[in-house]
């Protein structure tokens, strides 16, 4: 079942719908469009008994409840323009690996790849990436990472995986198929070869990712999925994580543009099970992002 109509059987989702201004405010904006047509059709005997029957009043406040309805029905996609500036937010529910270009893709500070020795899940972000566009064989994807990383600081890892270990924030740039690709850091794997990251890590590894697109990326729409919050074992809520990414992204952009629109991406499984409301984050969206 898709994520709009899960998301109609929810008692969070009506719940909204009843203490939304925007609701009603929808409804009475019905009824009186309504009851001016009514008045004016009156006054000019245009169907003036018809206008008078009961199932016409009926019809009219049931067209209004299905307008404030509406206004709140479910939706796989926001978007918010930041004021003054040429680029804007989106937010959007959807598989962010058929994002046509500029997609992040989260990582251990390691910068493992293998899938077979289980430090990488088949079913992650990451391993889900190597899959599809590796065909699960990580030869050239280690030989690009390599690559990328060539000059970039490191210190040796006694976690299992790779030797290298890298700060959290760094991004490896690799492309398949025409897409590109940025790998960030954002976790660090303790000796049983799990990920780990933390509240103040989300905000090192946010400043090292815009760091690095305004240093090499291609300056077009730019897919982030929610850092942290599967395999890293972030402890935040996940709309929250998507107020951090957004605000993050705002200031970092002080500093200098970073794309032209970034699209914040929630799997519709994450949109399911932990009752994302796109509502809730575009006023978020609207009242809190200033430059």
């Amino acid at each position: 079942m898709s994520y709009v109509w899960t998301r109609l059987l929810t008692i969070a989702f009506w719940r909204h719908v009843f203490l939304s201004q925007k609701t009603y405010r929808s409804a009475l904006e019905v009824i009186g469009i309504t009851f001016v047509a009514a008045q004016i059709a009156e006054f000019f005997e245009i169907y003036p008994d018809l206008i008078k029957q009961d199932f016409v009043l009926h019809g009219m406040f049931a067209t209004a409840a299905l307008a404030g309805i509406w206004s709140r029905f479910p939706v796989t996609r926001i978007r918010h323009k930041i004021p003054g500036k040429d680029y804007h937010i989106e937010v959007r529910i959807g598989d962010i690996l058929n994002a046509p270009n500029g997609i992040v893709i989260s990582t251990n500070s390691t910068f493992d790849t293998n899938i077979s020795s289980k430090l990488i899940a088949a079913d992650s972000l990451q391993g889900q990436f190597t899959l599809r566009y590796f065909n699960g064989e990580v030869a050239d994807l280690d030989r690009q990472i390599s690559k990328a990383l060539r000059s970039t600081q490191h210190e040796s890892a006694s976690s299992p995986g790779k030797r290298r270990r890298y700060p959290l924030g760094t991004v490896a740039q690799v492309t398949a198929e025409g897409k590109v690709f940025y790998l960030v850091a954002m976790a660090n794997l303790n000796e049983t070869g799990n990920a780990r990251t933390n509240d103040q890590d989300l905000d090192i590894i946010l400043d090292g990712l815009w760091k690095a697109l305004r240093d090499q990326g291609e300056l077009g729409d730019l897919h982030v999925p929610l850092i942290g919050s599967g395999r890293g074992r972030l402890q935040i809520p996940r709309q929250k994580i998507i107020e951090r990414i957004a605000q993050s992204f705002v200031y970092a952009s002080k500093d200098g543009k970073i794309a032209n629109r970034i699209i914040i991406t929630i799997s519709d499984a994450d949109a399911r099970n932990y009752d994302l409301n796109l509502f809730q984050v575009r006023d978020f969206l609207t009242l809190s992002l200033h430059t």
